[in-house]
């Protein structure tokens, strides 16, 4: 499925609300990948391989396996790669995302992407899973921004809440919340690794980040005069802080002070 704009913006493509031809298709083929327990078992257990043709009838002792190309093991996932390849060189919007189950995903830029998957697989199991959840969520074939953020919300929870307020969290009383009030109103109690200009480690950068993420999810509660779905790049820029939150909570960049309690 390739585009029709000759420089379509990322944002202005995905708004449309009906389905083309073309997105109908994909979207059957997104459903055919999620569904086929085959695939998923291949791509968890057989892995990759060495392009049979290119290995050497005699292999001498100090081959270089790293200058020979591979290729998935199984013949299923082997074909859904040769879509992928496909995608790319038509310059589709969209890719495989190769996490179980397989999907098709709006693409994303590389680097980007690579940043947003180190994190979510270096994340504690929770954390990460949730965040998987929200990129799924605001990257799939059909983007549902309200439940990527509150995806976003609950990745950060899931490291914020036993770090900073353990025993709320062990009782199941701490939220996004109630870390940002507890960093807010008791600064002197944390520092923060970076060190601002009196040369202290302020939290006050953290509070914001989590302030703006708590106050931002207006689709937390029903029946507000505020309250309504979120928007698209309200979910995408609620994962992508999510993500950073998520990497410096579980960094070890928020220290309790000495001394406090």
């Amino acid at each position: 499925y390739r585009s029709t704009a000759s420089n379509p913006d990322p944002q202005t493509k995905r708004k449309a609300i009906g389905l083309s031809t073309g997105e109908q298709l994909l979207a059957a083929v997104d459903q055919a990948l999620q569904l086929d327990d085959h695939l998923r078992w291949e791509v968890q257990n057989s892995g990759i391989e060495p392009v049979p043709s290119e290995v050497p009838p005699v292999v001498p002792a100090d081959f270089d396996w790293s200058k020979i190309p591979t290729q998935w093991a199984g013949e299923r996932a082997r074909t859904v790669d040769r879509l992928d390849k496909l995608l790319t060189e038509a310059g589709s919007a969209y890719e495989v995302n190769w996490s179980l189950p397989p999907r098709l995903d709006h693409r994303l830029d590389p680097t980007v992407d690579e940043l947003l998957t180190r994190t979510i697989t270096n994340s504690p199991s929770t954390a990460g899973k949730r965040l998987s959840d929200a990129k799924r969520h605001i990257y799939g074939l059909r983007p549902d921004p309200t439940a990527a953020y509150r995806e976003a919300v609950r990745a950060v929870e899931e490291v914020a809440c036993p770090l900073v307020l353990e025993k709320a969290a062990a009782a199941s009383s701490a939220t996004l919340g109630t870390v940002r009030n507890h960093l807010r109103d008791a600064p002197d109690k944390w520092q923060f690794v970076l060190l601002d200009n009196d040369g202290e480690g302020s939290v006050q950068p953290l509070v914001a980040m989590l302030d703006r993420l708590w106050t931002g999810q207006v689709s937390r509660h029903g029946g507000g005069r505020n309250s309504r779905d979120q928007t698209l790049a309200e979910g995408e820029a609620a994962v992508h802080l999510a993500a950073t939150l998520v990497y410096l909570l579980g960094a070890g960049t928020l220290k309790r002070r000495k001394g406090s309690i």
